[in-house]
């Protein structure tokens, strides 16, 4: 009942293979099977939220007439906060004067004077010159007592006696 020789040899092979091809032909049919659902699972999730975005920017666009005017607010709001802004800045230096006042007020209190812009000129001293006292002496025209000397040396605003001769 069997097959004689080679050719019978050759059917066996053929039958003991033919389960395994099969399966092998089942698992590529099922690999694509699952292939195309997967594909299109995506597809259709994809479509979806492209439906969901295309509703979205139809309710959502305003038409040009409301983005002017929504920019319009925009500029208005910007030029509120601006003024806004301004006022905070007016307020802030108004701070700041009032307190360089009264430390003016305090430092002039403490010390009892202080030294002018013109005192400190280029152009002229506060004390006649060689007469030995500082720029920070009270009233050094008027003032009497001691000198007390100093070394250092002469500027040319005092024109000292050592430089012109």
């Amino acid at each position: 009942m069997g097959v004689p020789g080679a050719a019978g040899a050759a059917v066996a092979a053929a039958a003991a293979r033919a389960p395994a091809e099969a399966m092998d032909r089942h698992k590529k049919r099922g690999t694509n099977v699952l292939m195309v659902v997967l594909f299109s699972m995506v597809l259709l999730v994809g479509m979806t939220k492209i439906h969901a975005l295309v509703t979205f920017c139809d309710e959502e666009t305003p038409t040009t007439g409301e983005f002017e005017q929504e920019i319009d607010t925009r500029r208005m709001l910007t030029a509120s906060e601006l003024s806004a802004e301004a006022e905070r800045r007016l307020v802030v230096e108004a701070e700041i004067r009032r307190i360089l006042a009264t430390k003016k007020k305090s430092n002039t209190k403490s010390s009892g004077y202080f030294i002018s812009y013109s005192a400190l000129s280029a152009s002229r001293t506060s004390c006649p010159p060689r007469s030995g006292r500082s720029y920070y002496t009270r009233n050094c025209n008027s003032a009497s007592g001691p000198v007390r000397p100093y070394s250092r040396g002469c500027s040319t605003i005092s024109r000292c006696a050592r430089d012109s001769g």
